[in-house]
């Protein structure tokens, strides 16, 4: 990145205080916080993907109508950024605006970074260190399975509303813990996860609630939700590579699909990845051995996708703080 230069006077370097060992397994030191999943490198390269899997879904990196704002200079917000690659992704594109990327987990790069791009340590369950009003779009993506229903609307939600500009944008998104025309196999993988989110008292399925949580709030008149529900793994003979339209999904109508044979053998490689590195966990909850876990998904993966047509929903929360009238 040409408008790069080391970063060590702003946000802190990883060290081993930042973090907790389990099992061989690196996760955050928020005792308060019940975030399921790790940070290490294993969590973190599975992250990757995830965003390169949900910028094709969308073909994009954003849906909010931000770029002119983008383009002529704006304060940005990525809460929960993780390794920080949708901010360094967008900072290097619009170099005339600024992004601050949050997270209570250290792994944003402190050597090399656009110039244009920050991060703070910080857990927005404790609140957000800036003031009312900062920001002019405000992003928070694939954060299911960190909050209560209670925090989601009581904390996490007026928190990114209050740090938003009126006429501002935000924007949430992330993936339903749910398989549609799933299989046994994935069924059970599928629900073994669920039952380790419930396990620490949270919903699996907290982003479908997302756009009803955001309009409740009377400062959003105009909330709107971009669904789509790409197919996991190889391609039927009858699907048409690169096609977008709608199919009819456990009897409802309308829903946008997106066929793809690249992004299907993605997402098939993403869940795969996930499974397995979680087998440790999940397979106590699927009440079998570690080694029947992993015998299940590689079995799921290799042949029964072949034979079910297995989607996952990925969406996209959308709306504008309205301006008030002095």
């Amino acid at each position: 990145m040409g408008n790069s230069k080391s970063s060590g006077s702003k946000g802190k370097s990883s060290s081993v205080q930042d973090f907790r060992y389990v099992n061989g397994r690196r996760y955050h030191c928020e005792l308060d916080t019940s975030y399921i999943l790790s940070s290490d490198i294993e969590e973190i390269d599975r992250q990757q993907l995830q965003h390169y899997c949900c910028k094709h879904i969308f073909k994009c990196n954003v849906s909010a109508p931000v770029e002119r704002m983008l383009i002529e200079g704006s304060k940005v917000l990525d809460v929960g950024c993780g390794t920080g690659i949708w901010v360094l992704e967008l900072s290097t594109e619009y170099i005339k605006s600024e992004f601050t990327g949050v997270d209570m987990s250290p792994v944003f790069p402190t050597q090399i970074k656009p110039l244009n791009s920050t991060f703070c340590k910080a857990n927005v369950l404790h609140g957000l260190p800036f003031p009312s009003d900062e920001f002019d779009y405000v992003h928070l993506s694939f954060m299911n399975g960190c909050f209560t229903d209670d925090q989601w609307q009581n904390i996490v939600i007026p928190e990114l509303i209050r740090v938003l500009k009126p006429g501002g944008w935000l924007e949430l998104y992330d993936v339903d813990v749910f398989t549609y025309n799933g299989g046994p196999l994935i069924n059970r993988l599928t629900a073994s996860v669920q039952q380790r989110i419930s396990s620490v008292g949270l919903n699996s399925r907290a982003p479908n609630l997302y756009k009803p949580w955001v309009s409740s709030h009377s400062c959003f008149s105009d909330v709107e939700e971009i669904a789509f529900y790409p197919y996991i793994g190889e391609w039927k003979d009858n699907v048409v590579d690169g096609e977008d339209g709608n199919m009819e999904l456990n009897g409802k109508e309308n829903i946008k699909s997106r066929y793809d044979v690249g992004l299907g053998i993605l997402l098939k490689e993403m869940f795969k990845i996930f499974y397995i590195s979680e087998s440790e966990n999940l397979s106590q909850f699927a009440g079998i051995s570690k080694e029947e876990y992993l015998e299940m998904v590689e079995e799921c993966f290799e042949q029964e996708m072949l034979e079910y047509d297995s989607r996952v929903k990925f969406m996209r929360v959308i709306g504008r703080k309205d301006v008030v009238e002095i």
